[in-house]
């Protein structure tokens, strides 16, 4: 790392849904103890398999989700600036939610749909149909690839991803 601050929309919705949370209660609520671990916590695939095969529901998850991950984005990229000269908003879902105006610059990490699709797979253990749902509830590759202002191909190893950046600039880069 070389000390600017990397603010994950991933990691805020894992806080933001954490157990005990007021949030967490309203997704109860809203689509059943069906998607509660035995713990009590949420239980993620049970709720992606519901909201990837029904619109509606994905559409109602979103309506509860994004406002309250993008006031927690803003405020969190706040007061990261305050002590930075400048931060980096991890937002994998940028263009679908509109957060273009957050940032100044987008940096697209690209790969190709079948390696999307493998990686799906081995993350979050669903069945394919569910992966290629999250997928197609995506902006298309080209959309992304022609609204970055930077792409990083990472469709190859993490070694050729290593030595791919460790030729560009700037140096802060070269950390592989």
């Amino acid at each position: 790392s070389v000390g600017i601050p990397v603010i994950d929309a991933d990691v805020i919705s894992h806080a933001l849904t954490a157990l005990g949370s007021p949030l967490l209660d309203t997704l109860y609520a809203r689509f059943g103890r069906e998607i509660a671990l035995e713990d009590g916590s949420l239980n993620r695939a049970a709720l992606r398999k519901i909201v990837f095969s029904d619109e509606s529901r994905l559409n109602a998850l979103n309506e509860l989700m994004h406002g309250a991950i993008r006031r927690e984005l803003i405020a969190k990229a706040g007061a990261a600036l305050k002590d930075a000269p400048y931060v980096v908003l991890a937002i994998p879902l940028l263009f679908e939610n509109h957060l273009e105006n957050l940032v100044d610059r987008i940096l697209v990490l690209d790969a190709p749909e079948d390696v999307q699709l493998q990686r799906i797979l081995r993350r979050d253990g669903c069945s394919e149909d569910t992966a290629r749902s999250i997928i197609s509830h995506q902006v298309s590759r080209e959309y992304r690839l022609s609204h970055g202002d930077d792409i990083i191909d990472t469709g190859n190893t993490l070694a050729q991803l290593c030595e791919f950046l460790k030729t560009r600039e700037p140096k802060s880069l070269r950390t592989c």
